[in-house]
């Protein structure tokens, strides 16, 4: 997210005149407000120049995690992770992907994304490719066929599917349902985290809670909808972020790390992240294998009082 600044336009003329005694007050008090706007815009630019300063500070650590990741993985093995990554965060060219993506989601409840990927190729097999007619036409007897293929076999969640197809069919009867979603997205709050389009996507579909709902949007390219809960966890101890920062402002710090280094913004996302599992910043941190600990507040010892 860029912020444009405006220009100032002063005119090209000015007017001498007379200042009455009674006036003199509301004078003296416009230039007080004068003074006071210049000391605010000196305090902005301090804020802006300590602004770039954790903003480099962002960046070497961010090298630093890349560096890490490839020492642990191999370049290969980290470069076919991002891309991976950043694939399944495309936006769907077409309904029947973004079908496809709401369903993947409602399988990965509990299980997490790599369950459903190593089940991938089955479950596009098993349900057609996802195309919303398609798994709309599933009866119970399919169903029955369908726990014993080589699939997540959760009926609540296969019949979460069936039922949110027909609604997906109902919905897009005139018009493609990321229509719907753009024209609801039109009005909506990025920075805010697309709330409208979450309130959208659970008044449409069965089985979104506001954290799902949120991941869906994410899968469909809305960065701002879902921060990943490791790269929260990493920038945190990093004391690049505060803990309590909420999910769409990390979501735009992680932007703005992109703006700075160029990258796609899911790719600086999906680095964080393979720190964040596969590397040394996990939910038990290994802060002696970490090539961040000299600086990582959360790596330092703790001083005891009076010692």
């Amino acid at each position: 997210m860029r912020v444009e600044a405006f220009g100032v336009r002063w005119r090209p003329i000015f007017r001498i005149c007379r200042v009455e005694p009674q006036q003199l007050p509301t004078y003296l008090d416009y230039l007080a407000r004068c003074r006071a706007s210049n000391v605010g815009d000196m305090k902005m630019k301090s804020r802006k120049n300590g602004a770039r300063s954790a903003g480099k500070k962002a960046i070497v650590h961010l090298q630093m995690i890349e560096r890490s990741n490839t020492s642990a993985l191999g370049s290969d093995e980290v470069a076919a992770r991002v891309r991976r990554y950043v694939a399944t965060h495309e936006a769907p060219s077409d309904d029947r992907a973004a079908f496809a993506k709401l369903c993947y989601v409602i399988f990965a409840q509990g299980l997490g994304f790599d369950v459903v990927e190593n089940h991938r190729e089955a479950l596009d097999a098993a349900f057609c490719r996802f195309a919303p007619e398609a798994v709309a036409g599933i009866n119970e007897d399919q169903v029955g066929k369908l726990l014993s293929e080589p699939i997540i076999r959760n009926r609540s969640k296969i019949e979460a599917c069936i039922k949110n197809a027909h609604s997906w069919q109902t919905l897009a009867a005139d018009e493609s349902y990321l229509g719907r979603i753009a024209d609801s997205g039109a009005g909506d709050d990025a920075a805010a985290g697309w709330p409208k389009l979450v309130s959208v996507l659970q008044e449409d579909f069965c089985r979104l809670g506001e954290p799902t709902a949120r991941m869906v949007l994410k899968r469909w390219g809305f960065f701002t909808a879902h921060c990943h809960p490791g790269v929260r966890r990493t920038l945190t101890r990093l004391a690049l972020v505060n803990a309590d920062i909420d999910g769409p402002a990390l979501q735009l710090f992680v932007g703005t790390l992109a703006d700075a280094t160029g990258k796609d913004a899911y790719a600086i996302e999906a680095a964080i992240a393979i720190f964040a599992g596969a590397g040394p910043c996990r939910p038990e941190p290994r802060c002696g294998e970490c090539l961040l600990n000299e600086s990582c507040p959360a790596a330092q010892p703790t001083v005891v009082a009076g010692v």
